[in-house]
């Protein structure tokens, strides 16, 4: 029973970074860009996603920049490609994320999450250690 709480819990970690982390769907305008990118898969997930690193260089500053769920791919590499830079409460900060638009997943990763979610907390209410009456 223990292992299929740890079985769920990992699946409800693969499924946000394959399917959920760094998925934008609004393209919006280039402020910088990625160069020197290079990839490797992410073996966290199985393999299912990449792993990259690249300079983002925006005002001729260079940035580090580094992606587990396959924002930036193989594909990537040896291509400037187009980065916005991310705000908090309205300020620019060294966070970057890919311009291109990234498709919306629909209610698959919602669902999902629920169902490893709910095996996973029956599994651990199942081991929980009663009180016996003695």
């Amino acid at each position: 029973m223990a292992l299929l709480v740890v079985a769920c819990v990992y699946a409800m970690v693969w499924c946000y970074i394959v399917f959920g982390a760094e998925r934008d769907g609004n393209q919006r305008s280039v402020d910088a860009y990625a160069t020197n990118v290079t990839c490797s898969r992410n073996w966290l997930v199985l393999g299912a996603a990449w792993s990259c690193q690249a300079d983002v260089v925006i005002g001729g500053r260079s940035h580090p920049y580094s992606s587990f769920a396959s924002a930036l791919t193989p594909a990537d590499v040896g291509t400037p490609v187009p980065m916005n830079r991310l705000e908090s409460d309205g300020r620019p900060t060294d966070s970057f994320t890919p311009a291109r638009a990234r498709p919306e997943l629909g209610p698959l990763v919602p669902v999902l999450w629920l169902v490893l979610g709910g095996a996973a907390l029956f599994g651990a209410v199942k081991l929980w250690p009663r009180k016996t009456s003695v």
